[in-house]
């Protein structure tokens, strides 16, 4: 969850579960959109076949190593499917166990906004009152050197 707000960052960063499990979540997100393009097993395998299928229709030569390269083609897609998946997984993983820290600790977040809120009000009335006093000083002072 990407926050902008400061005051709600500074909420957030009170309570250490909810920033953790953010923080894990994305670095999840990352590491999946890092994770290179690579060819699901079937798609390798019978690419690897269909080349030996062209090369024996141009030359009449049957590869020897065909069953070897596509099992290792197909082995290599497994590797790259299996590695998706896992990070796929742990993006939607780590994204529930965020929200679940979020909605559990929300109140605690919120009692310090509540906090800072009434700390803005406080300060806020002060300066109202300060303020009030200044004018009426100054209403005051030109009253008095009205004739």
């Amino acid at each position: 969850m990407a926050v902008t707000n400061p005051e709600l960052v500074a909420a957030l960063a009170t309570v250490p579960e909810i920033k953790r499990t953010d923080d894990v979540f994305e670095v999840a997100k990352r590491r999946f959109a890092r994770h290179g393009a690579g060819e699901e097993p079937h798609r390798a395998r019978d690419r690897v076949i269909d080349e030996a299928v062209q090369s024996f229709a141009a030359t009449g030569r049957w590869p020897s190593d065909i069953g070897e390269r596509a099992a290792t083609a197909y082995a290599d897609g497994m590797s790259w499917e299996a590695e998706r998946l896992a990070l796929k997984h742990t993006v939607e993983f780590t994204e529930d166990r965020a929200t679940d820290a979020f909605e559990t600790f929300a109140p605690d977040a919120l009692a310090h906004l509540s906090g800072r809120l009434a700390d803005v009000l406080s300060d806020a009335l002060a300066a109202s009152e300060k303020l009030g006093g200044a004018r009426a000083r100054r209403r005051q002072s030109r009253s008095d050197a009205t004739p």
